[in-house]
């Protein structure tokens, strides 16, 4: 019964497939599945060019089995492939599996079943089953277990009661194949392999290339490529490499001696024929001198190919270093060599040492003098020290005659005795403050030599901090530039100095305080006497800097361009809110204050009360408060109330100015005192009054002399004889 109702089924489905029609060209498949619970068809249908190979492919549900292909293809192969030369209808004939049968996996595959005969309805058992093991890719079958044995496949198996069958794969063993290039051998895992071996499809391997000695490794070629000796490889088919190994030879090398430097590159193995660049490389302190060996000479770096086994020796030496030793101040530097090597120049002035020697240094000052710490390379107080020569080297051992202090801005040098004044020449650009009163008596017998030079002035700070300095003396009638200080740079400061029965002599440029002046003076007091040729003052010869709240009663006497603060106020020069009470005596541009006003130099709120005297025939040109100005500068705020007397015509003499063209402003002469009825002996005399000595003395002062700043600058003399004084007098 069963066997006519499938055959009816498929006469049934195959008369409904054949009423399709077909192209000329293409053809259909249609594939159906009988029973269609039974399983399913790849593909189920489909239109096919002539002649076009398809794949079919039949899949039984649970429980079923494919039992074979009947209609226009008939077999039992599946998956099967068919040619399209016709349109083809085909049913997948699956019946229900009945048997007890288990089929297990080992591995990785599949089994597929087929009924070969089934049982009778005589005999409960029987069914005949064909299996096919069917491996995945990278397995193959090996064989069955349980109710089935041996490996061959596929199997029929009679099925006589519950029956279990298992089908056993295993991976597949790819062939690996070792060439080797060169000398050496292969390891895979540890053990060495030599041609040809094989490796489970999967498995991770790792392969070390080991060169003989005398070669070395340098690729992989082939299936693997690398540069790396060892390797790690996936064997996931069949492989060949290749192992390439080159020939070497040796490089030795050799640094003499050790500590003097290294050779780049290191020594080692190199292939055969290889060229690189070679460097001796010193270490510091330390030269390369030349190679030795299997190259010579001094290049460096050399380009060197290994055709052979080389010996390379570097050579080098101690560097020699100088050690420059100088003193500032009196003292001097003794050296004591500690270890290592001094090196004989045959110059004694010249110490030269080897790298890294050692020497210690003693700083000795000389009497009265004490050391105060080193300068240049090295810098601190320590003394003795140890220097190491590493590098030249030069160092100052500082002295110092100064009672403390560094020189610096807030550490200014303290001086307190005479010959630590003097030692200013020799720091001109340092600070410095008197830390008491000095009497210089001495100099009245030996001699004192004004601190700096007309090429090299003093461009420090000099404050005088209230305490005085007294009975300088200084004498030289045929020298210039003569005072305390030769000359102030423009940098330069003095400030707060008291001088007291100075006794100056010089040719030109001569002044108490100094000779010639282009820096700041200020709150400076001189007294005593000043003489010379030309360019003579209370407190500077020439003056192009600035001199403010500033006095002297000094008495000047000399030929010309004479004042009684300074002898020749020129170019950018001013003289400020200072006086002078000394008398001056000479021949021409005599001034109480300024001998000489040139340039765009400027006087302002400064008197003279000292005699002013000329002892020239010819008429000079002399004045209370100035001899003569040429200046485009001003004259302002000013007086003179001294004697100008002279045996001359008084031509170009004048109670304020001997002969002038500058501009003056607010500016009086004591008509009396003077005893000049003209302000201006000779020039323009715009903005000068003459005044009684009543109407310029005491209160009256302040009612009179109206172009004054009584507020700020001036102030009426608490003596009723008394001329008008300035506020910082008082203060």
């Amino acid at each position: 019964m069963k066997t006519s109702l499938r055959c009816f089924l498929i006469l049934s489905i195959l008369m409904v497939l054949n009423a399709c029609g077909s192209g000329e060209t293409s053809y259909t498949l249609v594939i159906t599945p009988v029973p269609e619970e039974g399983g399913t068809v790849t593909p189920a249908e489909g239109e096919y060019e002539s002649g076009r190979l398809v794949e079919i492919a039949a899949t039984p549900s649970e429980h079923w089995v494919f039992d074979g292909w009947e209609g226009d293809y008939q077999g039992t192969d599946n998956p099967a492939q068919i040619t399209m030369e016709s349109d083809m209808d085909i049913a997948a004939i699956f019946i229900k599996r009945d048997y007890p049968l288990t089929i297990q996996i080992e591995g990785e595959g599949s089994v597929t079943e087929r009924v070969v005969q089934e049982k009778t309805t005589d005999y409960p058992q029987g069914t005949v089953v064909e299996l096919t093991a069917e491996p995945d890719d990278n397995w193959l079958f090996s064989h069955w277990e349980g109710g089935l044995t041996g490996d061959d496949n596929p199997a029929q198996i009679t099925i006589e009661g519950n029956t279990e069958v298992t089908a056993v794969f295993e991976l597949v063993e790819h062939p690996f194949i070792v060439n080797i290039e060169g000398q050496g051998t292969v390891e895979a895992d540890g053990e060495e392999i030599t041609e040809t071996t094989s490796f489970t499809h999967g498995s991770e391997i790792e392969l070390v290339a080991i060169a003989d000695e005398g070669w070395a490794f340098s690729e992989w070629t082939g299936d693997l490529e690398s540069t790396e000796d060892t390797v790690q490889v996936t064997i996931d088919g069949p492989k060949e490499v290749t192992a390439t190994f080159l020939r070497t030879f040796t490089l030795t090398t050799i640094s003499v001696p050790e500590e003097g430097g290294e050779i780049e590159p290191e020594a080692g193995d190199y292939i055969r024929d290889t060229s690189f660049q070679v460097e001796a490389v010193a270490n510091p302190g330390w030269r390369f001198v030349e190679w030795r060996g299997d190259f010579s000479g001094t290049t460096n770096p050399f380009n060197l190919t290994m055709n052979g086994h080389k010996t390379l020796e570097a050579h080098f030496e101690r560097r020699q270093y100088d050690l420059e030793l100088n003193t500032r101040g009196n003292g001097r530097i003794e050296p004591f060599l500690q270890s290592g090597n001094q090196v004989d120049t045959g110059d004694e002035d010249v110490l030269r040492y080897e790298f890294g020697a050692e020497v210690e240094l003693v700083a000795i000052p000389t009497s009265e003098w004490s050391f105060v710490g080193w300068d240049g390379d090295i810098s601190g107080n320590q003394n003795p020290i140890v220097v190491t020569m590493d590098d030249d080297i030069t160092l100052t051992a500082i002295f110092t005659i100064f009672d403390g202090g560094t020189g610096e801005e807030g550490d200014p040098y303290q001086v307190a005795t005479l010959s630590q004044l003097s030692e200013i020449r020799n720091n001109l650009d340092s600070h410095f403050i008197l830390t008491s009163d000095i009497d210089a008596s001495a100099t009245s017998t030996e001699e004192f030599e004004p601190i700096g030079t007309e090429q090299e002035g003093f461009s420090g700070v000099f404050d005088g901090d209230g305490f005085e300095i007294s009975n300088l003396t200084i004498s030289n009638p045929t020298q210039n530039n003569k005072g305390l200080f030769a000359n102030i740079e423009e940098q330069g400061l003095l400030r707060n100095v008291t001088l007291t029965n100075v006794d100056i002599t010089g040719d030109d440029f001569a002044g108490g305080l100094a000779g010639r002046n282009n820096g700041t003076i200020e709150n400076a007091a001189v007294s005593g006497s000043v003489s010379g040729t030309t360019f003579l003052g209370g407190i500077v010869g020439l003056n192009t800097g600035t001199i403010t709240r500033s006095y002297a009663s000094v008495d000047v006497n000399g030929g010309s361009s004479a004042g009684g603060i300074v002898g020749w106020n020129r170019d950018e020069g001013e003289v400020s809110e200072s006086y002078s009470t000394g008398d001056i005596s000479g021949q021409d541009r005599l001034g109480g204050l300024v001998g000489r006003n040139e340039g765009s130099a400027s006087v302002f709120r400064s008197y003279a009360l000292g005699d002013v005297t000329s002892s020239q025939m010819i008429p000079g040109r002399i004045g209370g408060l100035i001899g003569t100005s040429t200046s485009t500068g001003i004259i302002s705020e000013t007086y003179a109330a001294g004697e100008v007397s002279g045996p001359g015509l008084g031509l170009d003499h004048g109670g304020l100015a001997g002969s002038n063209t500058t501009e003056i402003e607010n500016s009086y002469w004591d008509t009396e005192a003077t005893g000049q009825s003209d302000g201006v002996g000779d020039g323009t005399d715009e903005g000068v009054t003459g005044l009684t000595t009543d109407e310029m003395t005491g209160p009256d002062a302040e009612d009179n002399m109206t172009g004054f700043d009584w507020d700020d600058i001036w102030i009426v003399n608490s003596d009723p004889a008394g001329y008008p004084i300035l506020w910082w007098q008082v203060e």
